[in-house]
């Protein structure tokens, strides 16, 4: 990458651009350049100053209330939301709070962005002439200051930085284009990392091992997430060649998961992103399955003692292990054939491929089963599913199901197609009624980017819509429902969207685990338009909201 020798500063957004660094290189580029035409701007018209600003205070709040991060008189377009606004400040505005480095919104992050791709783009001879170039700036400003589209966080993190830290002394992985290699050393923000997400690898060894969190430590710094296949690693059940028993990958996701929850992702207040892979025939496999659950029990033991258990770093979940990873099976399709004709599978060393531990593929169901008290799948009681009838896709979308549950769950369920009035009428009787409907297909339809009251009207205590009575039971686990509820209802009081919204990613998420409802099936809704109707927002109803038609209206033809 040709070094730009002009900086520009984040306050002036209409810097010119820095014309071509000549190099030696030059003479031998065959390429003419790219060449733009303007879409959404004007020749002479500044994109900023097509749209009305204001200045907001940013915050974001605890399920408590209390202030977690403020940055006032932060700039933003005025039709921009203040989930928006909230992530734009707290995430990726760059330089400390109360200093004259600290950028002050929107327009001068997306200048900052904006304008460093421009100039490398000139620097780099990827433009045919300067107005090109101011073009391709210009349009690129328009998209990103109207949310038409937008980075991924490592470029808002990184992009740009250089001109507000020219002197950084910090070390990354970057490019080397004279040596043609990757190098590791001083690079500050002149080579930033830009990629989102990043698979590594990891051997069989301790070197390899810690040399993997380093790599991710150091990813999550620069604001990317990672992900890692940890079956290459010898299980808890194997010996070490000097002696004694091998740790195993669940050992080692403690350390690396302390690691993720350390270091903020691009230094913010963002959690690092992180996934843990482990194969299905991996010795280790049923202990990596349960880890989540395990954990998770013990923070409700700590909540249930009085512990604070309100957000990802309170007392209870900071003090338990594997919270900041997304863990994931690898399953084959032996497994998969195993599972389905009811036969063994089995798990084998790292080492040789000796077969470690030989299960039935429904063993692993039968764990989940004891949780119920239940031993196998023919203790269920028949379940009946209830449906609207008239339809003959979803008759054949029911009896597909039904066989697939029999087949590889071994649970009976039983088709009751019934008058879509009269299935509505038995939905609303079953609330509070212990002898009311099991199980019965019925889809809600919502879009809300702020759904204040809409959970709550699906699942709080007394509430008319509550059909399937969370939380007004006899189930084992009704106190954590009961819990959940009091989230949500604690949510619709409070006035800051953010912590609101944030409150209710969590219930939702717990409605999830609870399965209060359950996906039975996923529609894809095709949308088809002319590229020249411009500002209509799809949603999943498939209606446009009144007040959205003032934003819609018909652009210039190609």
């Amino acid at each position: 990458m040709s070094e730009v020798k002009e900086k520009v500063s984040p306050t002036h957004p209409t810097q010119p651009a820095v014309p071509p660094a000549t190099s030696a290189t030059d003479s031998k580029k065959k390429a003419p350049g790219l060449t733009f035409r303007r879409f959404f701007t004007k020749l002479g018209v500044n994109p900023y100053d097509e749209v009305e600003w204001e200045t907001r205070t940013a915050a974001i709040t605890d399920t408590q209330g209390n202030i977690i991060f403020e940055q006032k008189d932060v700039e933003v377009p005025k039709d921009w939301s203040m989930t928006a606004t909230n992530i734009v400040a707290s995430k990726y505005l760059h330089g400390p709070i109360g200093t004259p480095a600290r950028e002050t919104g929107a327009r001068q992050l997306v200048s900052r962005v904006a304008e460093t791709i421009r100039d490398w783009g000139m620097a780099q001879g990827y433009f045919r002439t300067p107005e090109d170039g101011a073009t391709f700036h210009d349009e690129l400003v328009h998209i990103l200051i109207r949310q038409y589209a937008a980075f991924n966080s490592p470029v808002w993190f990184n992009v740009g930085c250089d001109r507000i830290e020219p002197n950084s002394d910090a070390t990354n992985w970057h490019w080397n284009p004279s040596l043609g290699r990757v190098e590791f050393s001083v690079t500050g923000y002149k080579t930033p990392q830009c990629s989102a997400c990043f698979i590594n690898s990891v051997h069989d060894s301790l070197d390899s091992i810690l040399t993997l969190a380093k790599t991710e430590g150091m990813l999550f710094k620069w604001g990317s997430g990672t992900g890692t296949n940890l079956s290459p690693l010898r299980s808890s059940t194997e010996q070490l060649s000097g002696g004694g028993t091998a740790s195993g990958p669940l050992s080692f996701m403690k350390g690396f998961d302390a690691f993720a929850g350390v270091i903020k992702s691009g230094g913010k207040t963002r959690r690092a992103a992180k996934m843990v892979i482990l194969n299905i025939d991996h010795p280790d496999i049923v202990d990596f399955i349960d880890c989540k659950a395990k954990e998770e029990a013990k923070a409700h033991a700590l909540v249930a003692q009085g512990y604070d258990g309100s957000h990802p770093d309170s007392d209870a979940y900071s003090s338990i292990f594997f919270q900041n990873a997304n863990n994931s099976v690898r399953v084959t399709d032996d497994f998969m054939y195993s599972a389905i004709r009811d036969t063994d599978f089995s798990t084998k060393s790292i080492r040789d491929g000796s077969v470690v531990t030989t299960y039935k593929a429904k063993d692993l169901l039968k764990q989940g089963l004891q949780q119920e008290g239940w031993t196998s799948t023919s203790q269920i009681p028949p379940i009946k599913l209830t449906y609207a009838s008239g339809q003959a896709n979803l008759d054949k979308e029911v009896a597909m199901m039904i066989q697939m549950w029999q087949k590889v769950l071994g649970v009976t369920v039983t088709a009751d197609p019934v008058d879509y009035n009269t299935l509505l009428t038995q939905v609303t009787l079953a609330t509070g009624n212990a002898l009311g409907l099991q199980f019965w297909g019925l889809a809600w339809v919502a879009d809300y980017p702020d759904p204040q009251d809409w959970l709550t009207r699906q699942f709080d205590r007394g509430v008319p819509n509550n059909n399937m009575n969370y939380g007004q039971n006899t189930s084992s686990n009704v106190a954590q429902q009961q819990n959940t509820q009091q989230q949500l209802e604690a949510a619709d009081a409070n006035t800051s969207q953010s912590a609101r919204i944030s409150t209710y990613q969590q219930a939702e998420q717990q409605l999830v685990n609870d399965v209060a409802w359950m996906p039975m099936e996923q529609v894809t809704a095709t949308f088809l338009r002319k590229p020249t109707v411009i500002g209509m927002v799809d949603n999943a109803q498939g209606v446009i909201p009144p007040n959205d038609w003032a934003n819609i209206y018909i652009g210039q033809y190609v």
